[in-house]
């Protein structure tokens, strides 16, 4: 599976919104929503559910899960049990636009 999920300054264009404090002339920023982090979210979930299915029709029976770690904690957040019951590692490493080659190098170190 693959994603495009380009840099959150290429998704929004709007500024950051201002909400009026109550009793007073002040006003807070509000903060930016990180379309990127929602997107990594996102397709954490659709691996997770991809893996799923994949478990429940026996397509494997045991499981490595080579992620960068915040989105390892996100699948791990949604992995069915029938997933987490067939993971036998998991290596909280980033290895994108890295080559096959490499990433079999760089997990067998």
């Amino acid at each position: 599976m693959e994603q495009d999920n380009p840099p959150t300054r290429e998704q929004g264009t709007d500024r950051p919104g201002r909400l009026h404090d109550a009793g007073g002339p002040h006003r807070s920023g509000v903060e930016t929503t990180d379309w990127q982090q929602l997107g990594k979210e996102r397709f954490a979930k659709e691996i997770a559910e991809r893996l799923y299915k994949c478990a429940h029709a026996n397509r494997f029976k045991e499981l490595v899960i080579v992620a960068p770690p915040k989105v390892l904690g996100e699948m791990r957040d949604a992995l069915h049990q029938e997933v987490l019951d067939r993971v036998v590692s998991e290596v909280p490493k980033t290895l994108t636009n890295h080559s096959i080659d490499k990433i079999e190098n760089l997990l067998l170190h």
